[in-house]
């Protein structure tokens, strides 16, 4: 599925919410995944809000597919760090209780570092608007700037033009 906050796209997910599905044959591996995801949401400013094996759809060779993204909200919000911690939770305690499995491996919000503003692209919840402001300040600011550059190059073709025109209007004499 492909989420803005104008649309949401849907196409057909094979596999098997992962609620329904009783054995897993390499559970460390699928584990591991599913932290994995957790986090890269996180580089991408983003925590799921709801990731739990309701959310989460498996496939018989046992990729991962993410559903229900609308209410992911930014890792800028207030409470980010509770619903990161809830999301790893709802993962680990899944696999606590149905494949027996249990691992002390998990990421920390605090440990991971926002590659890129997906957040602020798709306006998550807890994206501020004074956060908004920032970012729109630097973006036209690095629009300016690079105006600025392209401008200051063409002023001193435009001086360079305008001083060969004169040396060419003085040898003509």
């Amino acid at each position: 599925a492909v989420v803005s906050t104008q649309s949401t796209g849907m196409k057909l997910v094979q596999g098997y919410p992962l609620s329904q599905v009783k054995t897993i044959t390499n559970t460390a591996k699928v584990y591991t995944r599913l932290m994995d995801l957790v986090s890269r949401l996180a580089q991408m400013g983003l925590i799921h809000g709801d990731f739990n094996e309701f959310n989460l759809m498996i496939d018989d060779r046992e990729r991962i597919t993410v559903i229900d993204l609308p209410q992911m909200i930014s890792t800028s919000h207030a409470n980010a760090e509770y619903y990161f911690d809830r999301d790893v939770e709802c993962i680990r305690t899944w696999f606590r209780k149905r494949y027996n499995f249990d691992s002390d491996d998990r990421p920390y919000l605090s440990d991971i570092v926002c590659e890129s503003a997906v957040d602020v692209e798709m306006k998550a919840s807890g994206y501020s608007r004074d956060l908004a402001s920032q970012f729109e300040e630097l973006t036209l600011k690095k629009e300016d700037e690079e105006e600025g550059e392209s401008d200051s190059y063409e002023s001193e073709r435009d001086e360079e033009d305008e001083e060969s025109e004169g040396e060419d209007e003085e040898s003509e004499e």
